[in-house]
């Protein structure tokens, strides 16, 4: 065992360096010898609250998926339940479609279906998780509203020791609730210069139990009286190969290629409950991605870096639902391009980044009816300048230029009579008849439809709708080290988005409204750190706002600018750290609420006669389904708009953009009880969040006689791991996840809605879980 001391004080220095991840290395240090992955990165604006995870945080709660790789950290938080497709990531509240999320550079952008989430990752091939929170520096990227996470990947030489060519480790894993998990990696030096790792990750898992005891299944009785049993069953496949070189003077390249492959039983909305209306069908999700890195560092003046990325991932939902079986497909290609000067006391940083987009969705075995292709120009410059040795001055500012195109098709081919279309919508039946319209028009096309009458349904096209906007986006940080153990930051920033490609899903029959305009973000912060002789400290208060926020309502036509979203928040952390032992203990209060917000009622669409307009080219005949048109307007009483404020944001109502929660505090212990044994405790305790007014829009549309307003419970977690270091090359791993079995609902998930609407509310979390891991490394 003989690096035990020096496992155990990485381990030392790791946690002071997660416990206060916004402390920085001041840049007067900076010899300008930089090497490989040494030119990243001071971030001044931001970083009170910025943090990381570590490849060593991952191991020891064995992460299998994002609510794992969070788990540490009460500023970031994961709902959608224990089934990993659902899961969403929530940063200061706001929801990961507002960050800018990136692995090794490439952004993971696009989302495939609203009601699962947008970012899939194994955390066994992480070597770190750095998370900025918050509109920030001018390098974040593109569309960094609410902030940015950037996964990095490891490569062979961070497991390689330095006398090693080639290395494996091998694990076995599972847990009673209810997975196995393999994996093999294998590494190695191809010459003393270039390296080369693959590894291949499986994870089966079979429902699991909530902390009541109930599996996440369906049982009904089919048409023949016999008991059906659905169950939740999940298979996950990952292979990941990655090369990296040094050549010439100074360059470094990597190469890597991930397929990641997700299938299984799902409800046909995952997120929500389970039943009739929402019965479990295959769904399957795959993500292929290629990324390429190259670094020169030349010079003082010379240090540059380019990332050029091509990621393609793909949903086929199967079933026998009207839009089923469904596809959609996202395509994401792009790059970026900066250089890193060191002029005096000056590092600035600039760039260029491009990134094209197209998602496309549709019925398998037709056409496909929906595309949206997106395209960004992002130009930026960043400068820190060490205005003395302990005080930082960081400025800079980006240009964005966005553009999107829709269009969208709707198909139906065959024959329909009145009588089916009267079946389905009571408007029509009332009437007698009805005239057939344009869709894109909502215009009668002239042909009526009696009680006897038949007519052949046509495809049509509907309009294009291009949407540009862009603007310049400025921050300003201040850094000032008052002494040997006192850090203060205090910083400013601007981040603008224009409208990207929507979910795969939603773009199959909604559209964009063509004055939509970019989502515009400021965020202020300020923070002070204390960090000496073992003891940590940390209090960060921030401010956030977004106007002109982009959504999607519930039973809405068209995204369209919703009102404005304010995120307001209070981080503390405390700590004390020796060799043998830690505590962390974090607080954490964020209030995400929306103003501005007037709600659309949707009015039945007439011709001049008064006869019912049926939209009859939004979908195919074979789906036998049909729908009145309507007209969107702003909902109005006494002639004067209906606007609310200070309405809380909650993830059904206000889906892809936040969610609200309770107050958050957590503790963190670990202690090494020999050089081989370390134990720890994870504590997390949710306190209950009231005031959370709700179907604001129903109401106004009256599918809902009134608002609804709900209350999200407090809850308690408790989570306990052991590590044991067997020998040198075996590693024991034991975690007990949610160890008192409680039964409870995240409140980074949708809440309850089961007053109003029987059984509607999102999937509890997993109850007990035992993990056991071995890793054997050679």
């Amino acid at each position: 065992m003989k690096h035990m001391n020096n496992t155990r004080l990485a381990s030392l220095s790791i946690a002071i360096g997660v416990a206060l991840s916004g402390t920085y290395a001041f840049a007067a240090e900076s010899n300008k010898n930089v090497k490989e992955d040494e030119i990243e990165r001071v971030e001044i604006v931001g970083s009170a609250t910025n943090l990381e995870v570590t490849a060593e945080d991952i191991q020891k709660i064995q992460a299998n998926d994002l609510n794992d790789i969070f788990r540490l950290e009460p500023s970031v938080t994961v709902g959608g339940g224990g089934l990993g497709i659902t899961q969403l990531v929530f940063v200061r509240g706001f929801e990961d479609t507002m960050l800018n999320v990136t692995v090794d550079g490439a952004p993971q952008t696009g989302t495939l279906f609203h009601h699962i989430g947008r970012l899939s990752i194994e955390p066994e091939l992480l070597k770190s998780v750095q998370v900025q929170a918050g509109a920030g520096e001018a390098t974040a990227g593109s569309g960094a509203i609410g902030g940015a996470i950037r996964f990095k990947t490891k490569t062979a030489n961070d497991l390689l020791a330095d006398n090693e060519q080639f290395g494996g480790i091998v694990k076995v894993g599972g847990g009673t609730n209810d997975f196995v998990k393999y994996s093999a990696t294998g590494y190695g030096k191809l010459t003393d210069n270039w390296s080369v790792l693959a590894s291949h990750v499986r994870i089966d898992t079979d429902s699991y139990e909530d902390g009541n005891g109930n599996e996440i299944a369906f049982e009904y009785t089919d048409e023949n009286g016999n008991l059906v049993r659905e169950t939740t069953d999940t298979e996950q496949e990952l292979s990941f190969v990655k090369l990296n070189g040094e050549f010439g003077d100074n360059q470094f390249v990597s190469l890597s290629h991930e397929i990641r492959e997700e299938s299984g039983n799902f409800p046909s909305r995952p997120n929500f409950p389970i039943s009739a209306r929402n019965p479990i069908y295959p769904i399957e999700t795959e993500r292929n991605t290629t990324v390429f890195n190259y670094q020169w560092l030349a010079s003082p003046m010379l240090n540059l870096e380019f990332t050029l990325y091509n990621t393609e991932q793909e949903l086929i939902v199967r079933g026998d639902r009207a839009w089923h079986p469904y596809q959609g497909n996202i395509q994401t290609i792009g790059g970026d391009l900066r250089n890193t000067s060191y002029v005096a006391a000056h590092t600035l940083t600039y760039g260029v980044e491009y990134r094209d987009q197209t998602s496309e969705a549709g019925s398998i075995g037709q056409p496909l009816s929906g595309e949206e292709t997106g395209k960004v120009l992002g130009i930026y410059v960043q400068d820190h300048w060490d205005i003395t040795p302990d005080l930082m001055l960081s400025f800079g500012v980006r240009y964005d230029d966005y553009e999107l195109d829709t269009t969208h098709k709707f198909y139906a081919e065959s024959e329909v009579t009145f009588a089916q279309v009267a079946a389905q919508v009571p408007t029509v039946a009332d009437a007698g008849f009805f005239v057939i319209a344009d869709f894109s028009t909502l215009t009668p096309l002239g042909q009526v439809v009696g009680p006897n009458g038949t007519f052949n349904t046509l495809s049509r096209t509907s309009e294009d709708v291009t949407v540009d906007s862009d603007g310049f986006s400025a921050n300003i940080g201040v850094a000032y080290q008052l002494n040997d153990a006192v850090n203060l930051t205090a910083g400013y920033a601007q981040a603008l988005r224009g409208k990207e490609v929507g979910d795969t899903f939603t773009i199959d029959y909604n559209g964009v409204e063509p004055d939509i305009q970019a989502e515009d973000a400021e965020n202020a912060e300020i923070g002070i750190e204390y960090n000496k002789d073992g003891l940590l400290a940390r209090v960060a208060a921030y401010q956030s706002r977004l106007d002109n926020a982009m959504n999607l309502e519930i039973g809405g036509t068209n995204v369209r600018n919703i009102g404005d979203i304010e995120s307001d928040g209070v981080e503390i952390k405390l700590g004390y750290i020796t060799e043998n032992y830690s505590v962390i203990a974090s607080y954490v209060h964020n209030t995400t609420e929306l103003y501005n917000y007037q709600p659309n009622t949707s009015t039945i669409a007439l011709d001049a006669n008064g006869a019912p307009i049926v939209n009859l080219s939004s979908y195919s005949a074979d789906f036998n389904a049909f729908d009145v048109a309507k007209i969107d307007a702003p909902a109005l009483v006494d002639g004067e708009p209906l606007i609310y404020n200070g309405i809380k944001v909650e993830g059904y109502e206000q889906r892809a953009l936040g969610n609200s929660r309770g107050d958050t505090y957590t503790i963190n212990a670990s202690y090494y009880v020999t050089d081989a044994l370390e134990l720890g405790w994870f504590f997390t305790y949710v306190d209950s969040l009231g005031g959370i007014t709700t179907l604001q829009n129903a109401a106004a549309t009256g599918d809902t006689s009134d608002i609804f307003t709900l209350t999200k419970p407090s809850y308690a977690t408790h989570d306990f791991f052991a590590v044991y270091q067997v020998s040198e090359n075996l590693t024991a791993r034991l975690m007990v996840k949610n160890a008192f079995d409680e039964a409870y609902r995240d409140h980074s998930s949708f809440a309850d809605y089961s007053e109003v609407f029987e059984g509607f509310a999102s999937h509890l979390e997993p109850g007990r879980d035992i993990r056991l891991n071995v890793e054997y490394q050679f």
